[in-house]
């Protein structure tokens, strides 16, 4: 199921399900890009993972996507399929959202 992604700083819808398909279903492997919202103009990573396992895209503050990236393409490197890596960042997630309540 794709899900839509959103802007970090306003809130407003980037890319809906038809883009996040695109972008998924274009090549296996590890991709970035820096983007700008085109609703506020905040800079912000788009980091792309997919293989036959599954997929994840992922918006990160601008600053932080060649940290996550290389976590990724690191990831990636060694083997460990998407599925994976996209079970492990919605653990992560999950805790970080929770610490913050």
């Amino acid at each position: 199921m794709y899900k839509p992604l959103s802007c970090k700083k306003c809130g407003q819808m980037i890319f809906d399900e038809a883009d996040i398909a695109n972008l998924v279903r274009s090549k296996a492997g590890v991709s970035r890009n820096v983007i700008d919202c085109p609703h506020c103009g905040c800079r912000l990573g788009l980091i792309v993972v997919s293989d036959s396992s599954g997929w994840l895209a992922c918006l990160v503050p601008s600053e932080g996507v060649d940290v996550v990236y290389r976590a990724f393409q690191e990831a990636w490197d060694i083997g460990v399929q998407v599925n994976l890596m996209s079970a492990i960042l919605d653990k992560l997630m999950a805790k970080h959202l929770e610490a913050r309540k």
